[in-house]
């Protein structure tokens, strides 16, 4: 019979690709692909231990006693498997960026302005998230320029001649504005 592996190590050798599940506000779910490196949970266990090491995490909980430590160990585990939750399916660029960012710059303020000592996962999460690049889909993509979405691509919709007329109502409003800013003090 094979000795049980516990949960946390079979977790940590599951490889997670740089995709998340998220709902709509209707009820919906899609997955959202980002581009980047995918990471797994060994990656996101260091990571955590990098941004404790920098001090921007609350060091881990140590026990005492038998009884302290097996809640120092749960308390821990929770928190690991929050940051695990909040970072999974991030790309490892924007995850290494946010790192070097809140090294350099420090905690942020929270919503009433007052600030506070360390990082919560959402901080790291909702800095990644805001800057990283979606994969486009092979069948949404612009034919021409694939980095490009097919609805609204810009080197598509500005590239070749402009109808004359399309030009003159541009530039009557490039003149517009320019005597409206002479016009005010």
């Amino acid at each position: 019979m094979n000795d049980p592996t516990p949960i946390g190590a079979a977790l940590d050798t599951i490889p997670t690709t740089p995709t998340e599940l998220v709902t709509a506000a209707d009820g919906t779910t899609g997955v959202i692909q980002w581009e980047g490196t995918a990471v797994d949970g060994q990656w996101l266990t260091n990571y955590v231990n990098q941004l404790i090491a920098a001090r921007l995490v609350e060091p881990w909980q140590l026990g005492g006693d038998k009884a302290q430590t097996a809640h120092a160990r749960a308390a821990n585990r929770d928190r690991l498997t929050s940051w695990h939750r909040a970072l999974a399916g991030l790309p490892q660029e924007g995850l290494d960026a946010a790192r070097q960012h809140f090294e350099k710059h420090g905690v942020p303020a929270d919503s009433r302005g007052s600030r506070r000592w360390h990082l919560r996962p959402s901080d790291v999460s909702d800095w990644v998230r805001a800057r990283a690049r979606r994969l486009i889909p092979a069948e949404k993509a612009c034919e021409a320029h694939p980095s490009e979405w097919r609805h609204s691509c810009t080197q598509c919709d500005y590239a070749g001649p402009v109808d004359p007329d399309r030009a003159r109502s541009y530039i009557a409003q490039i003149r517009a504005t320019l005597a409206q800013r002479k016009d005010t003090p």
